[in-house]
């Protein structure tokens, strides 16, 4: 799926993803392909899951955001835009290895 994250200073993400874990207003929800389209407040963090393939290993990385406030957008053909106040993001967003497996 794509996904894209902008602040108003910059784009912050912009790739494909396998799901996105979301804080709203109501609660914590994921996003996985093919998701019905949705429009909601995010406030909290975003956490954006990529799966890397290298040869016979699988790894996926996630790269978390920091979101004091924003709007999550799901749009048909698992596309998704998130807009976001200025996070503090006092350093570069990195990906961290959170699982690795030979397929």
């Amino acid at each position: 799926m794509k996904v894209a994250v902008y602040s108003i200073q910059k784009t912050l993400f912009d790739g494909d993803t396998e799901k996105i874990i979301a804080q709203t207003a109501m609660g914590e929800i994921t996003i996985l392909e093919d998701h019905a389209p949705l429009i909601s407040l995010v406030r909290g963090s975003v956490k954006i899951y990529i799966q890397a393939k290298e040869g016979v290993i699988q790894s996926e990385h996630m790269i978390e955001i920091p979101v004091p406030f924003g709007f999550i957008e799901v749009k048909p053909h698992s596309k998704v835009v998130i807009l976001v106040s200025d996070p503090d993001v006092s350093k570069p967003l990195e990906a961290v290895e959170i699982s690795h497996k030979v397929v």
